[in-house]
């Protein structure tokens, strides 16, 4: 249980991010230019957003169930001066396949991003192939960051403390496998599964399976990460996306409400077992205010025991800018939330 000191919280930022929440069939929202479509023939979905904020980068998550034959492709076209852009496939996801759909133009790995340019509109469209069922695909999660505006955050002046004691140590380094040093992301996900589901086991290397992409070779593309995340826990009550933050307000949320948040840091943090060069997840369990620390499960410490740590705020959050402010978000599900 959260237990809370202080209230009193200071934070300023522009919003230069968002997140909009698209369910399948049919979201329940008619403002920023939001329309959809559905081709009964083709089993096609699309979600039209024709006014929003200007935007240079975003992240297309999904939350559904593998389907048990043929895949989803999911594709994105911006409004750029006035103009519908061409449609650029995104990712491939199905009973045998994930894998993001590198292009030119709108370079895709974990973000699809805008050459020098800045995007008024945003289509998504879900197409079901090969026998996949649009049924199984539940909600579409769509991220959006103008990285031109970007301001640094300012250290908060006064916290609360808390930690939540349900998400389990997990050492990534400690688990048989070639690749354990790669799958910080499966691990830090099989933890908060865990904590979310009273206890039950997951196993990250499964998760690693399910999470790779071996075009890019990567065990850690943030969609295809939340794709296996909502579809091993199995639980419709849950959404899970990727979101990029403006502030350290939703990780507070989350956290009274006793979900743990996951973020991707980069670069050097005091106490950690090394440099995260290439950048590294991580869980946020709490908050220590007299000590001004964050409380973490790390996946990087060679054995379960040591994953426990404590990491200053203000170091935590100068790793989080190095990558953007990006965290992987669990929250009860509800029909339609736009922020």
């Amino acid at each position: 249980m959260l237990k809370y000191l202080f209230l009193l919280w200071f934070w300023m930022t522009a919003l230069q991010a968002r997140v909009y929440h698209l369910d399948l069939p049919r979201p329940e929202l008619s403002t920023f230019g939001l329309s959809e479509k559905q081709s009964d023939s083709m089993n096609v979905h699309t979600f039209s957003m024709s006014r929003l904020p200007p935007f240079d980068k975003m992240v297309l998550s999904w939350n559904g169930t593998r389907p048990e034959e043929g895949y989803f492709l999911f594709s994105v076209r911006c409004i750029i001066d006035g103009t519908w852009s061409t449609w650029t496939p995104y990712a491939l996801w199905g009973r045998d396949i994930q894998k993001m759909c590198p292009s030119q133009g709108l370079l895709v790995d974990d973000i699809c991003a805008i050459q020098n340019a800045l995007a008024t509109g945003l289509e998504v469209q879900v197409a079901a192939l090969e026998g996949a069922d649009l049924a199984s695909m539940r909600t579409l999660h769509v991220t959006t960051k103008d990285s031109t505006r970007d301001s640094r955050l300012e250290m908060p002046k006064v916290l609360w403390s808390g930690s939540l004691n349900t998400v389990p140590p997990l050492s990534q380094m400690a688990l048989n496998s070639p690749f354990a040093q790669r799958i910080c992301s499966p691990t830090s996900i099989a933890a908060v599964l865990s904590s979310l589901s009273q206890g039950r086991f997951f196993d990250p290397l499964e998760i690693a399976q399910r999470a790779f992409d071996p075009e890019l070779d990567l065990f850690g593309v943030w969609p295809l990460n939340i794709a296996a995340a909502y579809a091993a826990l199995g639980n419709p009550s849950f959404d899970i996306w990727v979101e990029w933050l403006d502030s350290i307000d939703p990780i507070l949320h989350s956290l009274q409400y006793g979900l743990p948040v996951i973020i991707s840091v980069r670069g050097d943090l005091p106490g950690a077992p090394f440099p995260y060069k290439q950048g590294h997840l991580l869980v946020i369990t709490g908050i220590d205010a007299e000590r001004f620390e964050f409380l973490c499960m790390d996946p990087a410490f060679d054995e379960d025991a040591k994953t426990h740590v404590r990491y200053p705020i203000p170091d935590l959050i100068r790793a989080w800018e190095a990558r953007g402010r990006v965290a992987y978000m669990f929250r009860k599900k509800i029909r339609y939330r736009l922020h």
